[in-house]
């Protein structure tokens, strides 16, 4: 196999045949790097941004590389090209709006917004235009404080706000969870060969949790406990106790369940009815009603509405009303 190095210009500068120890490494969210070793027949250095063409990956040279002279006409390379998600820790955020290049700026927008200005600051630090913005998760608006923040940082912390990965495919950068090319389903006389287990060393084990309720809207005189409790009062749970019984408590995962209610605030169409000293006043139609305005009506109606209010305020036992 052949492979092609040309510099920033685009101008073909080597002919390479990659040795069997060349490798490529990617991770997600991470660096992706191409190292390759070849011999060469004449002496080119490599300079910044010189890139190869792999499997529809363009990876760069980010360093000065010169090669090592192994005999009288030949010399011997052990590089290193880099793809995209690495030459990113190289641009800043700035805020391109009007030729401001200010690198301290909030931004609220949808996720796709956010996108296309990192991008935008690629292409800017690059000095290319080939970068463009692929597929985007849609969000409602995201506040992000940018802060001398580098492309690389960006993108994690808008897939972090996003709940979401980011990845490139080719030339384009997205946001959504990383998936392409062609399903493989593996089995047994199905092109999986073997299966191993092995233990989560970073993972806690335990075979019964005793959950730590909430007290967020809790009325521990009505409802009895002064914590949110499991259904049917249990104080805990397990499963797969035939592999011991490994006790551990957790709160903070529960923190966000507690009793509360949703109601949604609508206007209605007003009537304006005017006093004896032509004082206006307002009462909200009801469909198939007219109200009576009269001024000591209203007031009588108010003073009726403001001593229920206790009455309508628990409506369940042991849980207060949260809107």
């Amino acid at each position: 196999m052949e492979l092609k190095i040309y510099n920033r210009k685009g101008m073909l500068k080597l002919t390479v045949s990659p040795s069997d120890n060349s490798t490529r490494q990617k991770r997600l969210m991470g660096d992706h790097m191409l190292g390759l070793s070849f011999t060469a027949f004449e002496c080119v250095p490599l300079e910044v941004y010189d890139y190869v063409d792999f499997e529809g990956v363009r990876f760069w040279i980010t360093e000065e590389y010169a090669p090592k002279q192994t005999s009288t006409v030949e010399w011997e390379y052990d590089c290193k090209f880099y793809g995209i998600e690495s030459l990113m820790r190289q641009a800043l955020v700035l805020k391109i709006v009007d030729g401001e290049n200010d690198p301290i700026f909030s931004l609220t927008a949808p996720a796709r917004e956010h996108m296309a200005l990192i991008v935008a600051n690629i292409n800017r630090q690059m000095g290319t235009t080939d970068w463009k913005v692929g597929e985007v998760l849609s969000t409602e608006n995201l506040t992000l404080d940018y802060e001398g923040t580098y492309c690389d940082e960006a993108l994690s912390m808008l897939a972090e706000a996003a709940k979401t990965e980011f990845w490139t495919d080719g030339m384009t950068v997205n946001l959504c969870r990383c998936e392409y090319g062609d399903e493989a389903v593996l089995g047994y006389d199905n092109g999986l060969v073997s299966l191993e287990r092995e233990s989560a060393d970073n993972v806690k084990f335990f075979t019964r949790l005793f959950p730590i309720g909430s007290t967020r809207n809790i009325d521990p005189e009505e409802y009895g406990y002064s914590r949110l409790q499991l259904p049917g009062r249990r104080t805990y749970v397990e499963q797969n106790t035939q592999q011991g019984i490994v006790e551990h408590y957790e709160r903070d995962a529960f923190s966000g369940i507690y009793p509360r209610a949703y109601r949604h605030a609508f206007e209605r169409p007003q009537r304006t009815a005017y006093g004896r000293r032509r004082r206006a006043f307002h009462d909200l139609l009801r469909q198939g009603h007219e109200p009576d305005v009269r001024p000591e009506r209203l007031r009588d109606r108010r003073s009726r509405e403001a001593d229920d209010l206790p009455e309508r305020r628990a409506e369940r036992p042991g849980f207060r009303g949260e809107l």
